[in-house]
């Protein structure tokens, strides 16, 4: 796996944590870990419950 890594200087901790939670990343990283049919994470939870999940807590 590649990852890209963008050095901002000035950038504070939460600026980059709304960059990588925006709706738009997450919903591109839900896409990607149900097309490979992705295991469980640490949580225990299965891809199939995560959808379910984030339809209901999305507003949080």
């Amino acid at each position: 796996m590649c990852i890209n890594f963008v050095i901002i200087r000035g950038v504070t901790t939460m600026e980059l944590i709304d960059v990588i939670a925006s709706k738009e990343n997450l919903n591109k990283y839900y896409k990607k870990v149900v097309a490979n049919k992705g295991a469980g994470g640490i949580d225990g939870m299965e891809v199939e419950e995560h959808g379910a999940y984030i339809r209901e807590n999305r507003d949080l």
